[in-house]
């Protein structure tokens, strides 16, 4: 008996025994999952950190629609110098107070997070303000993520800058290309109009020379309008082929021996004519102390030049007075174009030397002209080695200058 109740404590005990040792693995292999978890968890958020704080791009937590972190990448970028700068703050104070699509940032903003939270995740295109004032144009990626039980939005901003300058530029260059065909179109319009006028002028004055009961002096009256109606057309003609120099980039000169006294005289002849209509004085104003002084330079461009300078003071000048001369500024020539006539608008004064444009003036019929003088003759005067510029003021008149080097002719 005694034999059989030790043997049933022997047996009692050794299950016991094996029963706390499997209990032991089991709790044992518990703990050592556990740790395994929290390990992988901690690795996780380890990692998470690092990406989060190491990011090139701006990265930053959202709880309650607020920053509550954000990596150094996001404070560099909003030129911020701590974290107090931009804790708590909602997305809107940190932006313009309208969107470029018209939306109030605070309204906006709070839609966009609402989106996200709905679908959990949302992308989309936010201006931002830096703390110096900077418009930062950044692709925003919102990710609904959970940490510790709570709701995050976990957003990645990526700077847009050099997309929407190239967007930018691209837009220029469509609208450029689309205004340059408008102002070809319409300089062709003008040339066909220009062209027409003298020719008709030509054609008409030239029939009425077959008629046998004209005096010499109509005689006279009809050539000189012929003579002048040809000198028009050959202008035009030459203006045409100069367009086509200055697109295809080279304008040639050739230099020659050139009296001024002869070219102010030359240019005098060639306009006066065309202020008889007009209660206008022409001056000429040589201040040189040389008066006879002989020039290197490209004697055709620059009397073309002086001449259409001249010639657009005296269109645009009813009375008064049109002035041009030069004088010695340093080892330059100075030449001056001054007249009393109409202007020039504020707002054309920075595009008047660009090939096609004209002045917006009230009768642009009244004027005429083909765009193109003014181009030339900055290409001519660039090509010499010189400048031009301009002063005018509307109801006043305009003073033009320009500038070619003082290289004086020697035999």
């Amino acid at each position: 008996m005694e034999t059989a109740n030790t043997l049933f404590v022997y047996l009692f005990f050794g299950v016991v025994g094996i029963a706390f040792v499997q209990l032991f693995v089991i709790v044992w292999l518990v703990i050592r999952r556990q740790k395994a978890s929290l390990d992988l968890i901690a690795e996780s958020e380890s990692v998470y950190l690092t990406l989060f704080q190491k990011s090139f791009d701006p990265v930053l937590l959202i709880k309650n629609d607020r920053f509550v972190d954000f990596n150094e990448a996001a404070l560099k970028y909003l030129c911020y110098e701590n974290k107090d700068d931009l804790f708590k703050k909602h997305p809107a104070e940190i932006s313009p107070e309208f969107q470029p699509d018209g939306f109030h940032s605070k309204e906006k903003a709070d839609e966009m997070l609402t989106h996200a939270k709905e679908y959990g995740h949302h992308h989309f295109e936010w201006e931002h303000i830096s703390k110096k004032g900077k418009v930062l144009f950044v692709e925003v990626s919102l990710t609904v993520i959970n940490i510790k039980g709570e709701e995050h939005v976990y957003v990645v901003w990526r700077d847009l800058a050099e997309k929407k300058k190239v967007e930018k530029e691209l837009r220029q260059a469509i609208e450029k290309a689309e205004e340059s065909d408008r102002l070809k179109s319409a300089f062709l319009e003008s040339i066909s109009h220009e062209i027409r006028t003298p020719m008709n002028a030509i054609i008409g004055f030239a029939q009425l020379l077959n008629y046998e009961q004209n005096s010499k002096e109509d005689i006279f009256e009809f050539v000189n309008y012929i003579n002048k109606s040809g000198n028009s057309l050959l202008l035009i003609i030459d203006n045409i082929i100069d367009v086509s120099s200055l697109k295809s980039g080279v304008m040639e000169i050739y230099e020659s021996k050139v009296q001024l006294n002869k070219l102010f005289e030359e240019v005098y002849e060639s306009i006066i004519t065309d202020t008889a209509n007009k209660k206008l004085s022409v001056e000429v104003g040589n201040d040189l102390e040389n008066k006879d002084l002989t020039l290197a330079t490209d004697g055709a461009r620059l009397r073309k030049t002086l001449y259409q300078l001249v010639n657009n003071s005296i269109k645009f000048t009813e009375k008064g007075t049109v002035k041009f001369g030069c004088i010695l500024s340093d080892d330059m020539l100075e030449f001056f174009v001054h007249d009393t006539g109409i202007g020039i608008p504020d707002g054309d004064k920075e595009f008047v030397f660009n090939l096609f444009r004209k002045g917006s003036f009230k009768d642009d019929k009244l004027y005429g002209g083909t765009g193109v003088g003014l181009s030339i003759a900055k290409a001519s005067i660039e090509s010499m080695g010189g400048k031009i510029w301009l002063n005018s003021e509307v109801g006043v008149g305009t003073q033009v200058h320009f500038t070619i080097p003082f290289n004086e002719y020697k035999s």
